[in-house]
């Protein structure tokens, strides 16, 4: 917890969110999510759960050669389920930016919903629901957002949002106020990290520009073409309110237009977030 540095980005911001309770938290979505959609998620052996799979595969790799990990295990998995198909990552160094990577089980569900979305949770989670294959047909598109989403983990926005309501749990140290208002503590988080249209924009802009560049760094690097992202962000900006990346708020609606456009040219430059 304090004042950390984005890898990639290099931004500094505070995180008031310990690592252990943020991947607790992610884990109570993640299988309340997969409760939610219980019947509806695809089999890994599914040929679309297999090609989402391999696309976050390449762009997890893609995250260990560039933050110099050291790969554990192999594939992405599905917790609870396939405990040997999980990709685990360990870091060769000690505390630092990339510190909260370390030791995670990158997962990705493919969900049989009409929804043209995908959503990322904390500890590596990533949920990517048929309606985004049914529009975006090709892997690079797919790679685009799926680069998005890691980066939104890497870049631990949700903890930083979250770490604006940390007053919560002071208040509970303060009051001693037993397991009841914990539990309560902790469905207030958990509202607080869903995704939400209205709390996405809230969060700021320029989190979706951070992960934007992230996710470009690690398109590259995969051996995916960046430039052709603007194409995907032009897309998803007709599918408002249904897209990861952007809500059809007039703001919102203004960055996907102009800001976005580009970021691919700035990527391969000095990181508009460094200090």
């Amino acid at each position: 917890m304090g004042i950390r540095k984005n890898p990639y980005s290099k931004r500094f911001h505070l995180i008031l969110v310990s690592i252990d309770l943020e991947r607790e938290i992610g884990e109570v979505m993640f299988n309340d999510l997969k409760k939610t959609y219980e019947g509806k998620i695809l089999p890994e052996t599914h040929p679309e759960s297999v090609r989402v799979r391999s696309i976050g595969i390449e762009i997890i790799e893609a995250l260990q050669r560039g933050l110099r990990y050291e790969k554990v295990g192999s594939g992405l998995g599905y917790s609870n389920e396939v405990q040997d198909d999980v990709m685990k990552v360990k870091r060769n160094r000690k505390k630092g930016a990339t510190y909260h990577l370390e030791g995670l089980h990158w997962e990705i569900l493919v969900v049989n919903e009409p929804r043209v979305n995908a959503i990322s949770i904390p500890g590596g989670k990533i949920v990517v629901f048929t309606g985004l294959l049914d529009v975006f047909k090709t892997d690079a598109e797919i790679a685009t957002i799926v680069a998005h989403e890691v980066g939104h983990l890497v870049a631990r926005h949700k903890a930083e949002f979250v770490s604006k309501f940390t007053w919560l749990i002071i208040l509970e140290v303060i009051l001693n106020i037993g397991d009841e208002m914990s539990e309560r503590i902790t469905e207030a988080y958990k509202y607080l990290l869903l995704p939400s249209r209205r709390r996405k924009l809230d969060t700021g802009i320029k989190n979706e520009m951070e992960a934007d560049y992230i996710g470009l760094l690690l398109l590259a690097s995969a051996g995916y073409d960046p430039q052709m992202a603007p194409q995907v962000y032009e897309k998803l900006g007709e599918f408002s309110g249904e897209s990861p990346l952007d809500d059809d708020d007039s703001l919102a609606s203004i960055r996907n237009k102009e800001s976005r456009s580009t970021v691919p040219s700035q990527s391969y430059g000095r990181s508009p977030w460094h200090i």
